[in-house]
């Protein structure tokens, strides 16, 4: 637990503007497949809106200002702090929290666990060998 409080430590006193670059690489040095572009192709416009509605009212998550704010202005919470902001967008919000949770090796929050997997093994798929029901019948749908 200690290691993950160090690790967590440091990327939240390197996470500045070159964050989503440094995520990206360092997912991708995890797993060989780029975070960004894979994520973000694999979306439409009701995964972002259904993304953004189940992730806004937790600690982790995406927040935004305010309804009428530049699209700019969101960013992720992670642990109760203010981790990135200034991002363009709620996919590519989406795409840096798990990005973040993924190399920072963070458990999934039990309220997310479901979004996460499906983000994990359907969008992303990584270790999509076996599913919950859940995500299963979703995955069945798409």
């Amino acid at each position: 637990m200690r290691r993950l409080r160090v690790e967590t430590d440091l990327c939240f006193k390197h996470c500045s503007k070159g964050s989503v670059e440094m995520i990206n690489a360092e997912f991708k040095r995890i797993n060989t497949m780029p975070l960004q572009s894979r994520f973000l192709s694999q979306l439409d416009a009701e995964d972002v809106a259904a993304i953004k509605e189940s992730i806004e009212d937790t600690t982790v998550g995406i927040f935004e200002h305010d309804a009428t704010s530049r699209p700019e202005d969101m960013g992720i919470v992670l642990e109760g702090l203010q981790i990135l902001q200034g991002l363009d967008n709620a996919a590519l919000a989406a795409a840096m929290l798990f990005g973040l949770m993924y190399v920072l090796n963070l458990n999934y929050p039990p309220e997310l666990k479901h979004t996460f997997e499906v983000l994990q093994k359907v969008v992303m798929e990584l270790d999509g060998t076996t599913l919950s029901k859940k995500a299963q019948v979703l995955k069945n749908r798409l």
